[in-house]
């Protein structure tokens, strides 16, 4: 958030008042540079309005939490509630996010894969083809995923 890449998130998660006021500034550092006839690209404006103003302490502290949801129907156990806080000295955000894990099988491969994946640990003891460790290991990582839906329901 602190970034020009983050800027765009940052800025809308600010009071409309902190948002007016660096529209305030980014004409006022606009107007200056036509009067130079000077281009200036968008990481140079942010460099100066973020030089110019206080925004280093506008920049939220960011906590983020995967949340398991519990109760609902069977189709629940690929769900998660992907939840982002942003606290900031004068503001409080909170996005919430439904993260579903889709569940591929496409080919008898990933089928056998699943299979296998729910009844082992660890690929790289398994004595199969080094091709079909990432794809076991893939599906190891599934089982873990909607097996900590059911260990929480239940």
């Amino acid at each position: 958030l602190a970034s020009v890449d983050g800027w765009g998130l940052l800025f809308t998660l600010l009071p409309f008042e902190f948002q007016q006021y660096f529209l305030l500034m980014y004409s006022h550092i606009n107007m200056n540079n036509q009067l130079i006839v000077d281009d200036i690209s968008n990481e140079d404006m942010f460099d100066r309005i973020r030089n110019e103003s206080e925004a280093r302490g506008l920049i939220p502290r960011v906590e983020v939490k995967l949340l398991l949801m519990i109760g609902g129907p069977k189709e629940h156990e690929r769900r998660k509630m992907l939840l982002i806080k942003f606290n900031g000295s004068n503001f409080k955000r909170i996005a919430k996010f439904s993260v579903e894990k889709k569940r591929l099988r496409r080919t008898l491969a990933e089928i056998a894969a699943e299979v296998v994946g729910q009844m082992v640990e660890d690929s790289e003891d398994l004595e199969i083809p080094e091709t079909l460790k990432e794809v076991v290991s893939d599906k190891i990582g599934d089982a873990d995923w909607v097996a900590d839906y059911w260990l929480a329901k239940f």
